[in-house]
């Protein structure tokens, strides 16, 4: 059984000692790669000094989460790897995690997605977006079974962030790897709606642990929330089951709401820059849509 464990970083000097760590503690053995996205920090050399064994990869320019990953995935398939397991660089395993991620994505083949629980990096509480979303919302029957104090070995759920996602060899060659549209969030959303189109699911498992750094507090800013708004209606044109001529109308219509109509204030102002950006974009997003269902798509 082979994994390949592979850590994006960008600027991630003070956070790469632990999470490596963590997967050298791995009570299943991973091979681990770091890909870096042009980091102008110690990040690289503090790996290469400390774990010599585990592989870098320093990319020029910073290509951003999506495309830094399908680097990755590029080797995992061309070294013929079982499993890859997606890891943030503000986070850590939990020396049993991928052990009981694997145990649950071998034994349910349905399952293109594996996912830990997500708790704070200090292990004191449930990660605040996994809490929020993940366990109340996205997930089905969790909460129940927790008040009743039955907890399954693994759960479905619509919408897992792509934290900490093992991916069997088999998801990566049936649905590809991250849309390279999406720079910086999204792309995980995206790949999801993919993995549906191809009759995929995915599943969380409580008892496998992972602690992670991660906040939203950025979505409060008047910029990332621009960068939210785009991917959102990126995901309306990119998803599969859409028809073209759907989309063109959809887009035609959009366009003229937020380009033409009349609105004041600084949302309406953010929202007409996105599509006045997006009207640039067209001819990438219909060749996009187009790739998206290949096999081994944007790799």
């Amino acid at each position: 059984m082979k994994i390949l464990s592979i850590i994006v970083t960008y600027n991630g000097g003070s956070w790469i000692d632990r999470c490596v760590q963590s997967l050298s503690n791995s009570t299943v053995e991973t091979d681990v790669i770091i890909i870096d996205n042009a980091s102008q920090d110690d990040t690289i050399d503090l790996v290469k000094n400390k774990f010599p064994v585990v592989q870098c990869i320093r990319l020029t320019t910073n290509k951003g989460f999506g495309a830094a990953n399908n680097v990755g995935f590029k080797i995992a398939l061309t070294k013929k790897y079982d499993f890859v397991f997606l890891v943030n660089q503000d986070a850590r395993v939990a020396a049993d995690c991928i052990e009981r991620l694997l145990a649950v994505a071998s034994s349910n083949k349905q399952l293109g997605i594996v996912s830990p629980f997500h708790w704070s990096y200090d292990g004191s509480a449930e990660e605040r977006y996994f809490k929020e979303f993940v366990l109340s919302q996205y997930s089905i029957g969790y909460m129940e079974d927790k008040y009743k104090g039955a907890i399954k070995e693994w759960y479905y759920a619509s919408f897992v962030n792509a934290a900490a996602w093992l991916l069997p060899i088999a998801t990566v060659k049936k649905v590809g790897g991250f849309d390279p549209l999406f720079f910086y969030t999204g792309e995980d959303n995206d790949y999801i709606q993919r993995l549906r189109y191809y009759g995929l699911k995915i599943g969380f498992v409580p008892a496998a642990s992972f602690y992670h750094q991660g906040s939203n507090a950025g979505l409060l800013d008047i910029e990332e929330n621009a960068i939210l708004f785009c991917n959102q209606e990126l995901l309306k044109y990119k998803n599969p089951i859409g028809t073209t001529l759907g989309l063109l109308k959809l887009y035609a219509f959009n366009y003229k709401k937020y380009v033409f109509a009349n609105q004041q204030g600084v949302s309406s102002t953010m929202k007409k820059d996105v599509y006045k950006k997006l009207a640039t974009q067209l001819k990438q997003i219909l060749k996009s849509r187009k790739e998206q269902k290949s096999r081994n798509a944007f790799l």
